[in-house]
């Protein structure tokens, strides 16, 4: 049983036939192995010392084993045909083979890439009975049928299989025990002026007149109908575990980001109340990819997160990101948030809303009616300030 050496040429790309000699029956077994280079095929028919190569416009690549004698039946229905192939050499032979079996394997695949209409539409089986004596074995027009992925992307592109319907964001459909309001870096060190990283830098007017002035209070109405109704409020805040820093990420630290442990400038603003809320710290930019926050939301049972605050050297941005990657219906206030400018803000709210995050206002989450768990009617929430004296009474 011999073997010829694989061609190979230039670049490195093989191209190899094996034949088989005869056995008993004059059966001969030809196993090509094709590659694709510069979109055709280029296979060696015979030794490496011919220089004879079959060039095909396919692109097809298989290992395909054939049998010569299941074409020879065909062929000596056709005298011209038979004498032709009578008077071929050995590898000339073994070219004819892989030829017609390149030319049921696409015949194949042609009749799968069908659909069950063209099916349905074709003509019945005794209606060619008669002539299969006559039958022609021309190649299909159609030689490689879309795979099943893209016809996948087309269906997606002609809608069947995506839906672009945006969803208004609701708490009916959500549990009061299941929805979080994260807030993110609302401290001293980076919403405060004359403190932290504004401390020796010129002011943002824009940046702090938004976050007193637009921030804050509704981040307080927020907060107050959060507390009101008991749900879960998570504080993220920069803080380091050591008094020098050192524990900081590289981003951090090239950034000159510095909050020692137990410093004033780690503290959640006075006007946000945390003392019974959670607060988590973070040494780098990624708060759920540095901090055990997912583990957190689970065990509280959150699935969804409504998350409001400042942005810190892009902050938001990853937190949304984050949360988005974690399964969480994510919701990011526009009003609650503030960027240093409002390029900023703008590009920030579309690209987040492209992510799949749903952008509201403050009064669309406090006018809508959460689900109450075991009680018997839902109360509706308006202005922070109306909800102050509950959280009192409580």
């Amino acid at each position: 049983m011999g073997r010829t050496t694989p061609f190979q040429p230039k670049h490195a790309l093989e191209f190899g036939l094996e034949l088989m000699s005869a056995d008993d029956d004059g059966e001969q077994t030809a196993r090509c192995l094709f590659c694709v280079y510069e979109g055709r095929q280029k296979v060696e028919v015979g030794a490496t010392t011919g220089r004879k190569r079959k060039e095909r416009s396919s692109v097809h690549v298989f290992t395909k084993p054939f049998k010569p004698a299941q074409y020879r039946s065909h062929l000596k229905q056709h005298a011209a045909s038979w004498e032709t192939y009578q008077a071929l050499s050995e590898r000339e032979k073994a070219a004819y083979f892989l030829d017609r079996a390149n030319q049921m394997e696409s015949r194949r695949g042609d009749q799968a890439g069908r659909t069950h209409a063209t099916r349905k539409s074709s003509p019945k089986r005794e209606d060619t009975a008669t002539d299969d004596s006559a039958a022609t074995h021309e190649p299909p027009t159609q030689h490689h049928p879309l795979p099943i992925a893209h016809r996948l992307d087309s269906m997606r592109g002609r809608g069947n299989m995506r839906d672009d319907r945006q969803v208004p964001p609701t708490f009916e459909l959500l549990d009061d025990k299941c929805t979080g309001l994260l807030v993110m870096d609302v401290q001293y060190y980076c919403a405060k002026p004359n403190f932290g990283k504004h401390h020796a830098a010129t002011s943002n007017a824009y940046y702090f007149d938004r976050i007193q002035t637009i921030v804050v209070p509704h981040i307080q109405a927020l907060l107050a109908a959060w507390r009101a109704r008991m749900m879960e409020v998570i504080f993220g805040t920069i803080e380091c575990a050591t008094k020098d820093g050192r524990d900081r990420s590289h981003a951090y630290k090239m950034a000159g980001i510095h909050v020692p442990k137990d410093n004033v400038d780690a503290r959640v603003l006075e006007e946000m109340a945390a003392d019974a809320a959670i607060v988590i710290p973070r040494t780098a930019q990624s708060f759920f990819g540095t901090t055990n926050v997912d583990y957190v939301c689970r065990n509280l049972g959150l699935k969804a997160l409504v998350v409001v605050g400042v942005s810190t050297l892009g902050s938001l941005e990853t937190t949304v990101r984050d949360a988005l990657d974690h399964g969480y219906a994510t919701h990011l206030v526009e009003d609650a948030i503030a960027l240093a400018s409002p390029a900023e803000h703008d590009a920030f709210v579309a690209h987040v809303s492209k992510m799949g995050a749903t952008v509201v206002q403050t009064q669309n989450i406090l006018g809508l009616q959460p689900v109450e768990s075991g009680a018997s009617s839902p109360r509706k929430h308006g202005h922070g300030k109306q909800d102050a004296p509950q959280e009192e009474g409580r």
